[in-house]
């Protein structure tokens, strides 16, 4: 009966072990990734604020695309393919050089009504970005950061309290 009981406590003990792995995987994931992009957010940021957009481009295409995982074979869309699963680019040719930008979906929808789009050249790393993009995605990366957190917390808090119960139980022989 203890033999079983121990092997019990033990593949619980495994799988909680393996879930923390995950947690942690995750965290140091999101943590890579939210490194790197805020990292190039601010950079652009900084050039916002030092720099005046740039004149002389020309926008040579604005379209929509579907991601390649939502494509099938073929190259067209499955049925079940919503408006929000697209996204959005401009073509931009700045000092004789063509540039893709990813664009938001308002730039898209407003681009016929608009004058023009605000536009800065990043020299360091030869790209152009649309103005005041950064901003939403930082916040939106923030708050994604936030809840995977508050998420990893709430699991570790409970597997701390449900540690001391079992050693407090194992320690008060009845």
């Amino acid at each position: 009966m203890k033999n079983k009981q121990s092997q019990n406590d033990m593949g619980i003990n495994l799988s909680t072990k393996w879930i923390f792995v995950i947690i942690i995987a995750l965290v140091l994931g999101f943590g890579v990734y939210g490194y790197f992009t805020v990292k190039k957010w601010v950079h652009n940021t900084a050039i916002e604020r030092q720099e005046k957009p740039i004149t002389g481009y020309t926008i040579t295409k604005v379209y929509s695309d579907l991601p390649k995982s939502k494509k099938n074979r073929s190259g067209y869309a499955d049925d079940d393919v919503e408006k929000d699963d697209y996204e959005y680019y401009m073509d931009v040719m700045f000092k004789g050089k063509n540039y893709k930008l990813e664009i938001p979906e308002y730039i898209y929808n407003d681009y016929n009504k608009q004058r023009g789009i605000t536009l800065y050249y990043d020299s360091k790393n030869d790209e152009v970005f649309v103005a005041n993009t950064g901003g939403g995605n930082l916040l939106a990366t923030a708050l994604g950061l936030i809840v995977v957190l508050i998420i990893a917390l709430i699991l570790l808090i409970k597997f701390v309290i449900k540690s001391i119960k079992k050693k407090n139980t194992v320690k008060r022989p009845k």
